[in-house]
């Protein structure tokens, strides 16, 4: 897939989200990166005890503006990230698309709760998280966000991801 943004453009293969998910790879990366995978539970604490919904603004495939509060929006060529957890239960790497997974508004006992079933990818069933599918986005953003890329961060002021079918011949 390929990101816009004001600073030019970057190329992801799996995997790009905003906000908490983002939040838990800056911090992660900035405070607990040494302690390997066990620094990524330090990194969800951390972000879930800041915790705070962000204004979303994105239009989809040219269709109707987007608007609501969001914890998370994930943006999936594949179904998984990090290994095991199935964030995108129905995303096909083959299809052209790329799977939208936003969640909305959800408190932190709630998202605890909600959290563990990213494993077997029933998170999507949840009534505050969204899923749909498309092969453009259009982003609002007001100023530079941190953006989680396949696990790198990147700040920058995000303008639009799009789908770029067939670019790649993998080899198994």
């Amino acid at each position: 897939m390929r990101l816009s943004h004001t600073q030019g453009v970057t190329h992801s293969l799996n995997l790009l989200s905003f906000g908490f998910v983002a939040d838990i790879c800056s911090i992660t990366n900035a405070r607990f990166k040494a302690l390997g995978a066990g620094g990524y539970g330090l990194g969800v604490l951390t972000a879930l005890a800041k915790l705070h919904t962000r204004p979303l603004r994105m239009r989809v495939d040219n269709g109707q503006v987007w608007e609501q509060d969001m914890v998370f929006v994930s943006v999936c060529n594949s179904r998984y990230t990090g290994g095991r957890m199935l964030m995108a239960p129905y995303a096909d790497t083959a299809d052209g698309e790329l799977d939208i997974v936003v969640c909305g508004k959800m408190d932190r006992r709630t998202l605890l709760s909600t959290f563990p079933k990213i494993f077997n990818g029933t998170h999507v069933h949840h009534h505050a998280i969204t899923a749909a599918r498309a092969r453009s986005i259009e982003l609002f953003e007001a100023e530079p966000i941190d953006l989680m890329i396949d696990g790198e961060v990147l700040c920058c002021q995000p303008t639009g991801i799009a789908v770029l079918p067939r670019a790649l011949d993998v080899l198994v």
